[in-house]
């Protein structure tokens, strides 16, 4: 009866985790990704605590549009993203006035690197 039991106990544990995990693979959002602000050193020899200085990406897969949601300190960005699986680049600018840069992309995930007009620099990884 304890075999049971266990077998029973572990199932219920490993069941969930493999369907979420299934779940995710085929999960696609539309919510815009953060791209933090990129700080470089370390302060007092500890890491820097992440920073809430951030600007959102958002690809626009219809219309092949990389849309970006700019800090209002911010009136100029350049980017630069490439995949990660074949080190494909592009490249290109945005401004406050018109955030979006028309950019067929492929599926996956990229580095984004993105130099301010003030030259602060954001960078992460997106999915797309």
């Amino acid at each position: 009866m304890s075999r049971l039991k266990t077998l029973l106990c572990t199932l219920l544990f490993i069941l969930p985790t493999a369907i979420a995990q299934a779940g995710d693979d085929n999960l696609i959002t539309d919510a815009p990704q953060p791209i933090p602000n990129k700080h470089e050193g370390m302060i007092l020899n500890r890491p820097l605590a992440p920073s809430n200085m951030r600007i959102y990406f958002l690809y626009d897969a219809s219309n092949s549009d990389c849309i970006f949601t700019l800090r209002d300190d911010i009136e100029y960005i350049s980017v630069t993203l490439e995949h990660t699986a074949t080190h494909m680049m592009y490249f290109g600018d945005v401004d406050a006035s018109d955030p979006v840069m028309h950019q067929p992309l492929e599926r996956g995930v990229y580095h984004i690197s993105c130099v301010t007009d003030n030259g602060a620099i954001y960078a992460g990884e997106i999915v797309i």
